[in-house]
């Protein structure tokens, strides 16, 4: 294959053949960041019409030192939140640039319903290469919004028998 693959979380060098595994890398791989607990901060201001609160919590993921971008609301006609379904699309964007690569995006996806879920994964459509050639297509439908519940959560208990969840 001729792709580009993530370097987020890997270590630049062998280190002398020390990181044979990952219980042996100098680099502390995060289990939650803090950019992604503002941003569910600001996901739930907004969900219960605390807007200004919400642009709060967005800005300081913004205006880190190493990012060092201009704040909602901040003048620049293009930076206006003024309603609760704009404030969302920022926080569904900061959220897909800000944690891209770490695993996140599926479930917030999930979240945040079918249509949104299904319109964002068939923007990517085929899945490419450098050279443009289609290595795999991509498909979201409604039985990816739940997972199927084991066969054996439904062995044990008997409530759930006969009872799957839909596509499943």
């Amino acid at each position: 294959f001729n792709n580009y693959f993530w370097r987020k979380f890997v270590t630049e060098a062998n280190l002398g053949g020390s990181i044979t595994d990952r219980s042996h890398t100098p680099f502390e791989f995060p289990i939650i960041r803090y950019a992604d607990v503002l941003l569910m901060l600001a996901e739930a201001y907004n969900e219960d019409g605390q807007l200004d609160k919400a642009v709060i919590e967005v800005n300081k993921v913004r205006a880190r030192e190493s990012v060092n971008l201009p704040g909602l609301n901040s003048g620049a006609a293009w930076l206006a939140v003024t309603t609760k379904e704009q404030m969302a699309g920022r926080i569904r964007k900061e959220r897909a640039v800000e944690l891209a690569g770490e695993g996140l995006r599926f479930g917030d996806l999930r979240r945040w319903g079918f249509a949104i879920a299904s319109e964002a994964i068939a923007v990517k459509g085929a899945g490419v290469n450098i050279y443009g050639d289609a290595l795999f297509t991509r498909k979201f439908t409604e039985r990816d919004m739940l997972w199927p519940i084991p066969a054996v959560e439904i062995e044990r208990n008997s409530a759930l028998e006969g009872h799957q969840n839909p596509g499943w």
